[in-house]
């Protein structure tokens, strides 16, 4: 019974493996927590402790719950291959002085066949690793904040459970347009304590290691003329100057928000001896944002010690987003940077958002991550 216990420890290994970045922290205890949560921030590499501004804030930076406007929900879908799934869902609550808010993480894989040393089946059994998140957020100031996320984590394996509670403390510093965060994750460094899969009446634990990263982002915003017309002018003949032609029209047009026409041309403005403008057109003001993002990570007490993620996205009339980035989370073994790349895009519909990202993974299939988010 030993060796189907010693398989199940090896397994779920395997199944933490899945939802990491890298196999060379598979083995450390609350591993499915490194993923990281939701698609806008994983299209970009992970680059999102400074940028982070909605409710996966409760992850990437608490400090940022400080500056929450509106209520939002937000879930994540992810599969993560292997029967394995990753998801989450989480809530902010803006509050006239702070903000709150709540996550839950649930990581769950299919049925996993135990077998003795001989390869007889024991039966089957299964794992589940979840967390519970609370945050709170507080203005430090006008550009300052702070903000706090506690962590209720537990892990399930065979008959097998340990849990730990751990502290995320965040700051965000917003300078427009650039803005810097820090986040310091399970700065208590928690205990996973349960009982010994070989002696239930034994206690054992393990330390999740404190993680530090550093972030950078820089928010660059420019409004772009799109569709308009080079106009000519020509000396005029002798015959008299003809009357100038209002070419504007928008009749049949649905001019959609944050698409400005340009006003008609001034009927009155017709320079002696010259034509009219040959050509007239209609000018829109499309609003364009490309948003910059970097982020430091260092993890003492882990195999994946120093990591690095660029990323940047590109908001057209905050409606339609593309984004790129890559996750260097593990710098002395990661050598392949296009096996690290993420791409996403996003569609925001009044207060609806949808995202989605790609992530190629070095060492696993590739796999794909859906959010939703409902903001009011």
């Amino acid at each position: 019974m030993k060796t189907s216990k010693l398989l199940v420890i090896l397994l779920s290994s395997a199944i933490c493996y899945l939802s990491s970045v890298s196999l060379w922290a598979a083995g450390e205890p609350a591993v499915f927590l490194r993923g990281g949560l939701g698609a806008r921030a994983l299209g970009m590499g992970t680059a999102y402790t400074a940028l982070a501004d909605d409710a996966s804030s409760l992850y990437w930076n608490p400090a940022q719950l400080a500056w929450q406007e509106k209520f939002e929900l937000t879930a994540m879908y992810a599969d993560l291959g292997y029967d394995s799934l990753y998801n989450y869902a989480g809530v902010v609550i803006p509050l006239p002085f702070a903000s709150i808010g709540g996550g839950y993480i649930q990581q769950t894989t299919g049925k996993i066949e135990k077998t003795d040393a001989v390869g007889q089946s024991l039966g089957e059994t299964d794992a589940k690793n979840t967390a519970i998140l609370i945050g709170y957020g507080q203005p430090l100031g006008e550009i300052l904040s702070f903000g706090v996320t506690a962590k209720m984590i537990n892990q399930n394996i065979d008959t097998f459970s340990a849990k730990a509670l751990g502290f995320d403390l965040g700051l965000l510093l917003d300078l427009e347009p650039l803005r810097v965060g820090v986040d310091v994750q399970n700065i208590n460094s928690p205990k996973l304590e349960g009982n010994s899969y070989w002696d239930n009446s034994t206690t054992v634990s393990e330390t999740i290691p404190m993680t530090l990263k550093v972030g950078f982002a820089y928010k660059y915003k420019k409004v772009a003329k799109m569709g308009e017309v080079v106009k000519t002018r020509k000396k005029a003949a002798a015959e008299p100057v003809p009357a100038p032609v209002n070419a504007y029209n928008s009749a049949n047009y649905d001019v959609g928000q944050g698409w400005v026409p340009t006003p008609p041309p001034n009927q009155q403005e017709v320079a002696t001896g010259e034509a009219p403008a040959a050509a007239q057109g209609i000018t829109f003001n499309l609003p364009v944002e490309v948003n910059y993002a970097l982020d430091l990570s260092y993890t003492p007490d882990s195999a994946e010690r120093m990591g690095l993620a660029p990323g940047v996205e590109v908001w057209l009339d905050r409606i339609y987003a593309l984004r790129a980035g890559f996750n260097w989370n593990d710098l002395e073994h990661s050598h392949k940077a296009y096996n690290n790349l993420s791409l996403g895009a996003s569609l925001k519909l009044g207060f609806f958002q949808l995202d989605y990202a790609y992530i190629i993974h070095e060492d696993l299939s590739n796999t794909n991550r859906v959010s939703t988010t409902f903001m009011f």
